[in-house]
Parts: structure tokens; C-alpha cells; sequence
């Protein structure tokens, strides 16, 4: 494998089990001209840059489950990316929290990001500060898939995200926003559609003990994106039949429903979803009902339960001032 090949155009690598061989300059020769597609699984190459300083023609590039032996910092990284003109989907997967790069030696991004007209889709799982770390280094997009480790600290920093999607022209701002609350693990996805496009946001962080607080992380610091929000669905199914934490979620989520000012439809998905949002609806004061979703005229829901009644002071408040709020059952 040390030989070259011409005319390789896909090559795939992966060590599903054992420790994985470190891979050197010698590979292939380091010259991969026509190689379109490369994925590798758990094979540490943290020479890999040098190697696709020749690949111009690649397309497709998955790096999964790095390994910390495969480490390659956010400037290299993105500085890499910048020579690969013809890359459309690019996915950075770390195997664990030893993605997170040295805070103490980083480079300062430079004023000039790399522009990859050809890039579409970008998938990250690892430790929020790489991904703001490489975010400051390059533009263009249209679909971004984040997944975050689980790290030991109260909150997640993510203020490059909303200012790479606003500096991203074939980003639209999103007018749909689903949050989806998985029963089998702690974990928030969050998806954004701007018309019938397929642009998408996707967060997922395993390990928090109330996803509502992350929830709540995210949308305040992602509120400029969602300001054009007028769809909103809140999915969460649970085995159990009631949340071991649902006055503190219910609290947590009214601050929620208050960034989304422009949402017009409310969906609600799911017994724990119906309780905590009928909570957190319920206990808003008569005279300050206006505040919390001002223009909605529609609430959703998929099934019947009795908590629903708790907001009825809500609903009854909006009608009184003016702004009736009707809710819809739905099967589906």
C-alpha cells in the first residue's frame, strides 16, 4: 500500500476491533489524484492533510470515529478543506471527548475563511469547542448535523453557529423547527427547514440529566435563526408516565416558548411533551398571557389527555384579549 494508484478512486479503511495501525506518509505513495471518495473508521492518519493536498477531484470525505491517535487540529483541518474545491458532504466524527484541542495553544482563526463552493452537507460529533474552532475557519454549507459529546460543564458555547448560518447564502432563515426529545437516551435533536428545502440543524448531546436545560442553551443562543419560526413541533415520548422533573422542565420550557415569537402553529407530540407544555402554558399570569407566543393561533395535538385543562386559563386569557388560540387533536 505504499505504492501509488493512479486512477484509485474510492478507498475505504476501517478497524472495527483491536488497535488500529498508524497510517504514514508513505501511503499510497501520498498522491491520491483521482481519488473521489475516501472513508475511514477508527484508522488514526494525522498525516492525512498531506495526502489530500493531492486529491483534487475528492467528493465525499468521512472521517469516523477518530481516534485521539488520529487527531487533527481545527486550523489544519480547515485549511485542508479549503484546497478540496469539488467537496460536497465532509463528516468529522471523533471516538471520544479527546477531540477537545489544547484551549491554551490555539491559533487565532485568520480574517479570511475558506470558501468551499461545493460543500453541502457538514456532519461533526465531538466537543463543541472543535466545532467552533472550525466554523470560524470556513463558510459555505447547506446542511450542518452537530453532535456533541457530553461534557462535564453547565453549559454548551455555541455562538458560531447561528453566525456561520447567517453568513451562509444558501442558508435560508428557517420558518419550521422540530425538537425531538429521544426516550432511549438524554438526548435533543433539533431540526430547521426554511420552505421545502432540505437545509437542517441537527444537535444531540448523551449524558444531560434534563434535556429541556439544553434545550433552553441552544435556542438562546441560536435565537436570531429562529426568529422567522412559525411552525414549532415538540416531540417527547417516554416509557414512564410522567417526567421525575417536570415542574423545573415546565419552567424551563415557558422560557423556551418565550425566544419563539413568531410561531403561529404549536405541535405537541407525546404524553410527557402534552403534561410539560400544558404546565408551562398554565402557569402564565392572565395579564401576561400576550407575552408568551404572541401570534400563535393554533395548537396541535396528537392524542387527548386530561392535562390539557391546566392551560385552559391560558387559552381563556388569549380570547379574552383578543388573540383566541384553538386547539386541534390529531391522529396521525
Amino acid at each position: 500500500m505504499q505504492g501509488s494508484f493512479p486512477i484509485l478512486r474510492t478507498l475505504v479503511l476501517s478497524c472495527r476491533v483491536g488497535i488500529p495501525p498508524v497510517i504514514t506518509d508513505a501511503f499510497l505513495g501520498g498522491s491520491v489524484s483521482h481519488l473521489r471518495e475516501l472513508k475511514l473508521c477508527h484508522v488514526p492518519f494525522p498525516t492525512l492533510p498531506n495526502l489530500l493536498l493531492s486529491a483534487s477531484d475528492l467528493v465525499d470525505l468521512h472521517l469516523d470515529q477518530i481516534p485521539s491517535t488520529g487527531y487533527i487540529s481545527p486550523d489544519t483541518m480547515a485549511t485542508c478543506m479549503s484546497m478540496l474545491r469539488r467537496l460536497r458532504f465532509v463528516s468529522v466524527a471523533f471516538q471520544s471527548q479527546e477531540s477537545l484541542p489544547d484551549l491554551t495553544n490555539r491559533r487565532p482563526p485568520s480574517p479570511a475563511r475558506a470558501v468551499l463552493p461545493a460543500l453541502t452537507e457538514f456532519v461533526f460529533k465531538g466537543v463543541s469547542e472543535y466545532s467552533e474552532d472550525l466554523m470560524t475557519r470556513i463558510d459555505a454549507l447547506k446542511c450542518l448535523s452537530l453532535e456533541f459529546f457530553y461534557q462535564p460543564r453547565p453549559i454548551f458555547d455555541i455562538p458560531q453557529v447561528p453566525q456561520f448560518i447567517n453568513r451562509t447564502k444558501q442558508l435560508e432563515r428557517p420558518d419550521h423547527a422540530e425538537v425531538d426529545f429521544s426516550e432511549d437516551s438524554f438526548s435533543v435533536d433539533i431540526k430547521l427547514w426554511a420552505g421545502n428545502s432540505a437545509s437542517a440543524l441537527k444537535f444531540s448531546s448523551t449524558g444531560l440529566d434534563n434535556r429541556i436545560l439544553l434545550l433552553k442553551q441552544i435556542c438562546t443562543q441560536c435565537s436570531p435563526i429562529l426568529s422567522h419560526v412559525d411552525v414549532l413541533a415538540l416531540i417527547y415520548y417516554s416509557a414512564g408516565s410522567q417526567s421525575s422533573q417536570q415542574e423545573q422542565e415546565a419552567a424551563l420550557l415557558l422560557e423556551v416558548l418565550r425566544l419563539f415569537n413568531a410561531v403561529e402553529i404549536l405541535w405537541i407530540d407525546g404524553y410527557v411533551m402534552e403534561t410539560v407544555v400544558s404546565e408551562a402554558l398554565g402557569s402564565v399570569a392572565c395579564e401576561r398571557a400576550a407575552e408568551v407566543l404572541p401570534v400563535l393561533d393554533t395548537i396541535k395535538v396528537r392524542g387527548k389527555w386530561p392535562e390539557l385543562e391546566i392551560m385552559s386559563t391560558f387559552i381563556d386569557a388569549r380570547l379574552e384579549m383578543g388573540h383566541p388560540v384553538e386547539v386541534k387533536w390529531v391522529n396521525i
